[in-house]
């Protein structure tokens, strides 16, 4: 009798082992910026959105990294199934194309990422300390100038495009690399340098800095040669913008041209189903003021509808354009758009 009580227990334990195992969530991975950026903030909190709201039972983990060139490795490996990149970085990544992305080549020749939805504006220039009679990019010659940045060789691309805007070279700053813009805003904190080459108001260490130290951004400069110059050195046709100063955007203390870029949170499409990214979507176009509340960068997202992103430089998911077409928002122009890309990476693969 004791045998057979025994042998029940042993069943009861190997049914309820199974049942959980079938029954807990799948775990994903997002790669995202460093713990100190804003946009791990941000990737964080809508992880934590996603995670409470998605109906897919999906369970995401972030994973901070030390910038967009571990982030495209992990995407290219599988090691993250989703991933976040602004909008230049995207495609390179995609493509595995660029200085800090060929590498990946040699793993695929084309990232099978997909678009999800577009996430927080975010703005960049060139940061300076207070008190060194720095007004213009101009006023940087013989200063110390953070422009390299090993981890995130795109940001160094636009740190020197800047400076060649104002018809400035590396060689005419002190020219100083650190790893990543962190370390820039560090050697600001404590006096090292006089100026970081890319960076934005976002980050729990730029609101240190801010609070700690008289520091302040200046403007690209937006004469046609100087934003000819700008482009040619940084590579992409540039969005640069008029930003305004406001409480949500530390630094600005007065109208100041800065480069706009988005935040792209993408999924690996043969990792995410089109049902899992369905969900994703949902979860996030269906909570959109909670999505706004996680950090001053999302209050860019007034309406759910700006989740969809004119002019994408990666395609989209399968999963989102389902939910984008039932909501009515899937545009011509979106399809045309989608097409050309799919045809992009046909012809990379070949």
């Amino acid at each position: 009798m004791r045998s057979k009580i025994i042998f029940l227990l042993i069943w009861i334990l190997l049914f309820s082992i199974v049942f959980s195992i079938a029954g807990s969530a799948k775990i994903v991975t997002i790669a995202t910026d460093p713990l100190d950026s804003g946009t791990y903030g941000c990737t964080a909190g809508i992880a934590r959105i996603i995670n409470k709201y998605n109906t897919a039972n999906l369970n995401i983990k972030v994973k901070p990294t030390t910038g967009s060139t571990e982030i495209s490795g992990l995407l290219a490996t599988g090691e993250a199934q989703l991933g976040v990149h602004n909008n230049f970085d995207a495609q390179l990544s995609w493509l595995t194309k660029g200085e800090e992305f060929q590498v990946y080549d040699q793993i695929t020749k084309v990232t099978p990422l997909r678009l999800l939805f577009g996430g927080a504006m975010t703005y960049f220039s060139t940061l300076v300390a207070g008190g060194r009679g720095i007004e213009t990019g101009a006023d940087l010659k013989g200063k110390r100038y953070v422009g390299g940045f090993t981890a995130q060789p795109q940001d160094e691309a636009s740190s020197e495009a800047f400076l060649n805007g104002w018809g400035l070279t590396k060689e005419d700053v002190i020219w100083i690399e650190v790893a990543g813009v962190g370390d820039g805003i560090e050697g600001l904190l404590e006096n090292r340098v006089d100026a970081i080459g890319d960076t934005g108001p976002g980050g729990a260490d730029m609101r240190e800095l801010l609070a700690m130290r008289d520091v302040y951004f200046i403007s690209i400069n937006t004469t046609p040669e100087g934003l000819k110059a700008f482009e040619d050195t940084y590579g992409y046709h540039t969005s640069v913008v008029t930003v305004n100063p406001s409480p949500l955007l530390p630094g600005v203390i007065k109208p100041t041209s800065m480069l706009k870029t988005e935040d792209y949170y993408m999924a690996r499409g043969d990792q995410i189903s089109d049902e899992e990214a369905y969900a994703i979507v949902k979860s996030i176009w269906d909570h959109i003021d909670e999505v706004r509340a996680i950090d001053p960068d999302l209050g860019t997202l007034s309406s759910p509808e700006l989740l969809i992103t004119p002019g994408f430089t990666v395609p989209y998911h399968p999963g989102a354009i389902k939910f984008y077409t039932e909501k009515g928002i899937w545009s011509q122009d979106f399809a045309d758009n989608q097409a050309v890309l799919l045809a992009l990476e046909a012809e990379e693969m070949k």
